[in-house]
């Protein structure tokens, strides 16, 4: 099975959490719809973060999250991260914290919204 082929299989998982900023899956389920809408389409900047995109656990997807899709201020400790302001990485907005990031911009504000 080629990585294509994998994907595909992963992406019609129920259950699973989908990066809302990854270029594979994104690019996947665009052309799954035939939409005719590209990445380069969307208002905001995709990634190739992750080799699928794809995570079983809620934890590890917003830990992926946290770690590769939020811009912490220089020097920020990862024990203080979620009591500092930063920026979504792929729009610029800034925020209060993590959280609210998290909560209210992510695949809503901003990213890709995956519909099952």
């Amino acid at each position: 099975m080629d990585f294509v082929e994998k994907l595909k299989c992963l992406h019609e998982l129920k259950g699973t959490y989908k990066c809302p900023f990854n270029s594979n899956l994104i690019n996947l389920d665009l052309g799954l719809k035939g939409s005719g809408v590209e990445t380069s389409d969307l208002p905001f900047e995709t990634s190739n973060c992750h080799s699928t995109g794809i995570f079983s656990r809620c934890d590890t997807f917003k830990n992926h999250l946290k770690a590769l899709h939020f811009e912490y201020p220089p020097g920020t400790k990862k024990k203080d991260r979620s009591k500092v302001a930063g920026h979504c990485k792929h729009c610029g907005q800034k925020f209060d914290n993590i959280e609210i990031w998290l909560k209210n911009h992510v695949g809503k504000e901003c990213g890709y919204n995956f519909k099952d």
